[in-house]
């Protein structure tokens, strides 16, 4: 999985490198609220608006996460057989 929508925002997969970009733009990851717990920040953010409307900028970045979400899987212990 490298894109996640939640209440009409796009989450894009990242890791410690990319979401440079995110921060540099002003940006936030998603953040899971778990009943009772302490807010979990995921690996997902938040893409800038502008990129909504620079469609070949915004498939760069998706291109980003997809292969960030491919080589998350390929480490994960869990990977499915």
């Amino acid at each position: 999985m490298f894109a996640i929508l939640v209440d009409n925002i796009l989450y894009l997969k990242a890791d410690d490198a990319s979401s440079l970009a995110f921060v540099s733009e002003g940006m936030r990851p998603f953040t899971y609220r778990p009943r009772g717990k302490a807010p979990v920040p995921m690996s997902y953010w938040a893409v800038p608006e502008r990129l909504l409307e620079e469609p070949e900028e915004l498939a760069a970045w998706a291109r980003e996460a997809h292969r960030i979400a491919l080589a998350s899987k390929t480490k994960s212990p869990h990977k499915r057989r």
